[in-house]
């Protein structure tokens, strides 16, 4: 209970484990790297924050994987 409670109050072990579910069901061959896992820890923060909008984040998000 403790790691789920975690994960949901920092919301980026979640989002790594969707970034990362999507890419490999979209590339087998392929994986983010760290700096990208990083980039997009980054953006959900800034997302988090209200900088960028959801739409936003999943544009970069996307630009980020492809």
């Amino acid at each position: 209970m403790f790691a789920r409670h975690a994960l949901r109050r920092s919301g980026l072990g979640l989002l790594e484990a969707r970034v990362a579910g999507a890419y490999a069901a979209s590339s087998s061959s392929a994986r983010p790297t760290d700096e990208t896992m990083a980039q997009i820890r980054r953006l959900a923060e800034m997302k988090k924050e209200g900088i960028l909008t959801y739409a936003e984040f999943e544009a970069q998000k996307q630009r980020l994987l492809s």
